[in-house]
C-alpha cells in the first residue's frame, strides 16, 4: 500500500429503537488508528454533509495511511473533542452514541457503526394494557465507553428504568428500553403497572445484554397470579424457555 491521505465512508447501523437513523449535514465522527494494536493517532475528527452521500473528509489534518502497512480502524459518532483520559465517554441509558466495528482500513475504507447500548423489547399479553407502564429494576444507570476498543466499563449506581407500554391490540402491547451492555438481565426485577394490578417479575436466567443487538422478553400475565409462559428469544439464537417464573399479581 502507497502512503496516502485515508478517504471514509460511514454506514449508520440502527435497530428496533434507533429506526431510520442517518448522517445530517456537518455531523461529526471521532477516528482513533492503530497499528499493531497500539494507538498512532486518536480522535480524529472527520465531518460530513448531505451532499457528500456518507462520505467523510477530515476537519483538519487527517490520518495519513502509512506505506507498506495497514491501520486498524475504529470510530465513534457523535464527536466530542473532550474525553475522559483522551480514550473514555459516558454511557448512561440516554446515550445516542454510536461506534464501528474494528476494521482495517486502505486508502477508501467504509465504517459501520452500531448503537452502543443494547436494545431491551418486552412483549406483554393476557390483560388489559390500556394506560400501563414498567420499570426494570436493578440496571446499571452509567458507564464508560473506550473509543479505542469499543469495551465498556459498568458504573456501581444501580437504579430503575421506566417505559410506557404501547398497546397493539385489546389484550398486547410491548415496552422498549435502552440499557448498558455488559451486564446480566439475572437478579433484577421487571415490575408492570396495569390499571388494576402491580405484576413483579423477578428475573433468574443469566441473561447478558450486548451492544448492538436486541434482547426479548415475552411474557403472558394472568390476574390470578399464575404461572406464565414466558421465553427470551436471544438475537440470532434459538428460543429459550423461562425458568422458575412466578408473576404475582397485587391489587393497586
Amino acid at each position: 500500500m502507497r502512503s496516502g491521505n485515508l478517504r471514509l465512508t460511514g454506514i449508520l447501523k440502527g435497530n428496533a429503537l434507533q429506526a431510520g437513523a442517518r448522517w445530517h449535514d456537518r455531523d461529526a465522527i471521532g477516528v482513533t488508528a492503530l497499528l499493531d494494536s497500539k494507538v498512532q493517532v486518536s480522535n480524529v475528527k472527520y465531518t460530513t454533509m448531505a451532499s457528500l452521500g456518507g462520505h467523510f473528509i477530515a476537519a483538519k489534518s487527517g490520518i495519513r495511511l502509512p506505506e507498506g502497512k495497514s491501520y486498524e480502524l475504529i470510530a465513534y459518532y457523535p464527536y466530542t473533542e473532550e474525553l475522559a483520559d483522551g480514550e473514555y465517554l459516558l454511557l448512561t441509558t440516554t446515550s445516542a452514541l454510536y461506534l464501528s466495528r474494528p476494521v482495517t482500513g486502505g486508502a477508501e475504507t467504509a465504517l459501520e457503526f452500531y448503537p452502543v447500548l443494547s436494545a431491551l423489547k418486552i412483549s406483554l399479553s393476557g390483560v388489559d394494557l390500556s394506560g400501563a407502564r414498567l420499570e426494570l429494576i436493578g440496571v446499571a444507570l452509567s458507564g464508560m465507553v473506550s473509543v479505542r476498543d469499543g469495551s465498556v466499563t459498568i458504573g456501581e449506581k444501580k437504579g430503575g428504568s421506566t417505559a410506557s407500554i404501547t398497546t397493539d391490540g385489546p389484550l398486547s402491547g410491548s415496552a422498549d428500553l435502552h440499557l448498558l451492555p455488559g451486564q446480566s438481565l439475572k437478579g433484577m426485577t421487571l415490575r408492570i403497572f396495569t390499571r388494576e394490578y402491580v405484576f413483579t417479575f423477578p428475573i433468574t436466567q443469566e441473561i447478558m445484554l450486548k451492544s448492538g443487538t436486541q434482547t426479548i422478553i415475552e411474557l403472558k400475565l394472568t390476574d390470578g397470579g399464575g404461572h406464565p409462559s414466558g421465553k427470551i428469544p436471544p438475537s440470532g439464537g434459538p428460543t429459550l424457555p423461562m425458568q422458575d417464573v412466578i408473576i404475582d399479581a397485587g391489587t393497586i
